[in-house]
């Protein structure tokens, strides 16, 4: 029995996974790329810097002005952004935030609104921001309080009769007076430009009061917040798009389309509907931004669109939920012919059926069913509406669909962070998206195209800071702000940040094509460079090719890697030839195994004789013509590439190991020779039998044994016949050779795994034995032991008890971190060439405590009594009986207890004195404990003399002593005696007769 050697096969098997992978050539393949671009930063841009915030923006559409409102001033630009006046309001009472702007063309007025004084505005000339610079003042109807200090506000101006018209909708203010604040209204300026006032206002006593406006109830100002996201004027009407609660005291807000036709004086045709926003069966619904515009025809035909449908569609920029920290985004379409068929179709309903209206927080307790107004149109003024409209919410629902998703349907996954706006134009025959982020990117997407994974767009870094949401486009170019910054970017600098001449003919979208075979630019800038531009031919380029080497029995499919190979372009018209030369002794010709970066050629050589052939060296090459139709374009591709060198050598394999492992399979052979990692196809056979190749190296092959398929052969094409079982053959392209050496299936191995966990120590050492049959079949079994997130592998021999011929699977536990509970569980598994064995696991346990001994004698017998706790944790399970087996040895010396026994709390050694005088003749001796990896000295004893024969002395010296003083005391009374007998016979001495 010896310990097993720990390793960490996972960490083995992944390097090996590693080597094998590199021998297999993986290109990039454009041709299935999702078209999402990503660049750090565009070539070219305007912009404008301020250090005081900027809040919000407005364009002139006469002259492209741009006006900024930012922190307690108001920015005028050029169109190419360059600063023409800046005015402050430092002279007014308090800061102010201009967050809203308008322009007024018609009375060459610039609007400017700020959240001090109840949302008052500033009157500015529009040719300069410093002149006739006013407060607007109230002028008695409560009506030029414009902007929404808390919430949001959107305006819109048009020209009727001469007459500036004014649309504003905003958020109801709760704490401000109720009377100056309408949630929608229709103003038009005071007589001498100083405020506004309503477009029509009847106070008087007529049955019926008449306004210009319309304003969620006083009582529901602080339950029912009403935002609005975005507003525009379309064929008579005016429209707003909402974020607003589902229904009055309602958590769950929805989006709603307003519309109300713009010379209602009364407000009699104001209608709602609501607008679902769908993608991938979601509903999105928290409102980011919306936008109007017109669209191509690419994008009618992309979506369906009947030629009776308007070609303006509105397209709204939607969270999915409400709290705005989902990080899944849609951008929903809504044709507005369909969305105004939706409002007629809505109203005709309501009226015919009598339903209610809805729009319970306009509501003053009046009746609160349709048809009211009767059926005749509401005058000249609105002949599309009928007078009956008088306020609908339509109880159906409009549902837009996401336009920017893929062929699939699902989600692109392009969208670099949350965006902040969109806008929508058509740029040649192109519909283009331009999404701005709050990462400071900006985002062009072709919604007009209709790729194989989805919509093509690309992705430029424009600025350190967020994107706000204040976007709008001009022709060919997209204005975004940040809090200190606006920039002005033009779709065709989009072309100059792309690098690959694949990506820039993909973005065809923005007029990009490949100019002098070197960069990507618009077909104007490559004229100005007098270059050959074209935006469907890609010139081929080279990086790399693999394998470099091979057998000399050819077959080897040699993989170029590059741009522009496989395929030049998408163009069905175009005419591509392609071809690998490898000088006179070879050849490759081309597959089918190509794409734009990939292109395949399988090696074939015509040499004589391969048996004395070393290693040959040839050049290899490839040549690719492509050309369009002459009537397309004059711009074609005819070049040679020199790729370096291929070698040819000749494989030899030695010998192989294991020789056997279970008929089922899963053991790991590993084959040695030489020039064994050449080549793009291996292929190893044991007999009849695969043997799937894990990794290859030059001088080795690793493979794993599938199940044993009896005499089942396979044919190899290009390779000879041999006819042997389970002869192991190797397989490299056309070269074939086999070991004279077989591997011999065994019986499956059987163990009998215990029901109960199995039990080790901190320090390990603990042999454990499973019995079981046919293990020796097995060439590398091992056991995994995972405890929490480490995993070890411990490898394990195979024994045979010489009493009853049992067979062993034995390992010995490895050690472990150190456990401070009673115990801590692992996970143990068993693995028998491939086959896994679950097992109930195992239990880990502090080391033993040895803390003191007592000694003590007989005659005949010592004994020593070793205190402690835990003392069973080492112990091992049987697993005949589930009993505790432990494998104490308590050293006296150099000499083994012979009699040992055990409790939780205490080792017993027992031993005769006899044992220890027979064997050693010293006195002083260790006391040491032996339990696998744990040695522990726990005292010293001295032999030398023993209690009973101090007992004994000192009774022999008492008895002696005694014995010496009684004959002291005889012998003087003796001479005493003596004595007394000598004075009577002599002179004095009278005797008596």
């Amino acid at each position: 029995m010896g310990k097993c050697i720990i390793y960490f096969v996972l960490y083995l098997e992944l390097y090996l996974y590693h080597v094998s992978r590199s021998t297999n050539v993986e290109c990039p393949d454009l041709t299935n790329v999702d078209y999402a671009q990503t660049y750090r930063y565009i070539a070219h841009f305007e912009s404008f810097s301020s250090r005081e915030g900027l809040k919000s923006m407005v364009i002139n559409d006469d002259n492209g002005s741009v006006y900024l409102g930012a922190f307690n001033s108001i920015h005028h630009l050029a169109r190419n952004l360059s600063h023409v006046k800046t005015f402050f309001y430092d002279f007014y009472e308090g800061a102010v935030d201009i967050r809203f702007l308008l322009i007024d063309d018609v009375n060459n007025v610039l609007i400017a609104c700020g959240d001090m004084h109840k949302g008052l505005c500033f009157r500015h000339a529009l040719d300069n921001v410093r002149h006739n610079v006013t407060l607007l003042k109230d002028s008695g109807e409560t009506a030029s309080y414009i902007m929404s200090i808390n919430g949001s506000t959107v305006g819109l101006v048009s020209s009727y009769q001469n007459q500036t018209r004014f649309y504003i909708a905003r958020t109801l203010d709760a704490g401000f007076d109720y009377q100056y604040q309408q949630s929608i209204s229709t103003k038009v300026w005071d007589q001498d430009l100083t405020g506004f006032k309503l477009l029509y206002n009847q106070t008087d006593d007529s049955e019926f009061t008449t306004r210009s406006e319309l304003s969620v109830s006083e009582k529901f100002v602080n339950t029912y917040v009403i935002d609005y996201i975005y507003a525009f004027l379309y064929d008579g009407f005016s429209y707003f798009v909402t974020k607003q609660p589902r229904e009055i005291n309602s958590k769950t807000n929805e989006i709603r389309l307003v519309r109300v036709c713009q010379n209602d004086i009364g407000y009699f045709s104001y209608m709602e509907i609501t607008l679902i926003c769908e993608s991938d069966s979601r509903e999105f619904r928290n409102l980011i931004d919306g936008y109007l515009a017109n669209v191509s025809t690419d994008f009618i035909t992309r979506n369906n669109m009947s030629n009776s449908d308007s070609n303006t569609v509105l397209f709204l920029l939607c969270g999915l939920d409400d709290d705005g920290k989902s990080n899944k985004y849609a951008v929903c379409k809504y044709s507005m012919s369909e969305l105004n068929a939706a409002f007629d179709k809505a109203f005709a309903k309501c009226k015919s059926e009598h339903g209610n209206r809805g729009l319970e927080f306009f509501s003053t307790g009046d009746e609160n069913y349709c048809g009211i107004g009767g059926s005749s149109t509401i005058g000249d003024v609105c002949p599309k509406v009928l007078s009956g409209t008088d306020h609908i919410h339509s109880q159906e629902k409009f549902v837009g669909k996401d336009i920017l998703l893929n062929s699939k349907g699902e989600d692109l996954s392009t969208l670099v962070s949350a965006p902040s706006s969109l806008a929508v134009l058509v740029y040649g025959s192109s519909t283009i998206l331009a999404m701005s982020f709050i990462s400071g990117d900006i985002g062009v997407y072709h919604i007009g195209a209709y790729y194989k994974l989805g919509v093509p767009n690309i992705v430029v870094k424009i600025a350190d800071k967020p994107f706000t949401k204040n976007m709008e486009a001009q022709k060919s170019e997209i204005y975004a702000m940040t809090f200190s910054s606006v920039y002005k970017i033009s779709l065709k600098d989009f072309c100059t940040v792309i690098p690959t001449c694949r990506q820039c003919v993909m973005t065809d979208f923005l007029g990009c094509g490949y100019c002098n075979g070197h960069n990507c630019t618009t077909k104007d800038a490559c004229s100005k460079l007098k270059g050959n531009w074209s935006n469907k031919l890609c010139p081929p380029i080279v990086t790399s090719f693999k394998p470099h080497s091979g057998p000399v029995e050819g077959g080897t499919d040699i993989t170029i890697c590059g741009q522009a190979l496989g395929h030049t372009t998408w163009h069905p018209d175009i005419v591509s030839i392609r071809s690998v030369s490898m000088g006179s002794l070879a050849s490759c010709l081309t597959t089918n195994k190509e794409n734009y970066n990939k292109l395949v050629c399988n090696t074939k050589t015509r040499f004589n004789s391969t048996e004395d052939i070393e290693n040959i060296t040839t050049p290899i090459s490839m040549h690719i013509f492509a050309a369009l139709p002459s009537a397309e374009s004059d711009f074609e591709i005819n070049e040679t590439l020199p790729l370096g060198t291929f070698t040819f050598m000749m494989v030899d394999v030695f010998g192989f190991y294991p020789p056997k492992g279970p008929e089922r399979g899963g053991t790991k052979v590993i084959i040695f020779g030489k020039n064994l990692g050449i080549g793009s196809n291996v292929k190893i056979l044991i007999g009849s039998s695969l043997c799937a190749v894990m990794s290859r190296n030059s001088s080795q092959i690793q493979c794993k044994t599938s199940p044993h398929q009896g005499n089942i052969t396979e044919s190899i094409v290009g390779a000879p016949a041999i006819k042997s079982e389970n002869k192991v053959k190797v397989v490299i392209d056309n070269a074939v050779r086999a070991v004279d050496d077989q591997f011999s299936y065994m019986p499956n191995p059987n163990l009998s795994v215990p029901k109960v966990p199995f039990r080790s120590i901190a320090s390990g050492g603990i042999q454990i034995r499973i019995p079981g049959s046919n293990l020796n079949s097995v060439a590398s079994p091992y056991v995994t032991i995972t405890m929490k997130i480490l995993s070890k592998n411990v490898d394990c021999s195979v024994v045979k008890d010489p009493n009853n011929e049992v067979e062993y699977l034995e390992f010995f536990t490895p050690p472990f971190s150190v456990v401070t509970e009673n115990y801590r569980e692992g996970i143990l598994t068993i693995t028998l060439d491939g086959q896994v064995l679950e097992t109930p696991g195992i239990h880990v346990y502090p080391d033993p405590v040895f803390e003191e001994f007592v000694y003590s004698e007989t005659k005949e017998v010592f004994t020593i009594d070793i205190r402690g706790k835990g003392l069973d944790y080492g112990c091992e399970t049987n697993v005949e009986d589930s009993n505790l087996k432990c494998d104490y040895r308590i050293y006296i010396g150099d000499l083994i207890c012979p009699n040992v026994s055990f409790t939780d709390q205490a080792l017993i050694c027992k031993a005769k004195r006899s044992y220890i005088a027979n064997n050693t003749d010293n006195t002083d001796f260790s006391v040491t404990v032996h339990m696998e990896n744990i040695i522990k000295q726990v005292g010293i004893i001295d032999i030398s003399y023993s209690k009973t024969g101090i007992i004994v002395g000192v009774v022999c010296v008492v008895l002696l002593t005694l014995l010496i003083i009684g004959c002291v005391i005889l012998i003087r009374r003796c001479c005493m005696k003596r004595k007394l007998g000598n004075n009577q016979n002599g002179p004095g001495v009278h005797f008596r007769s």
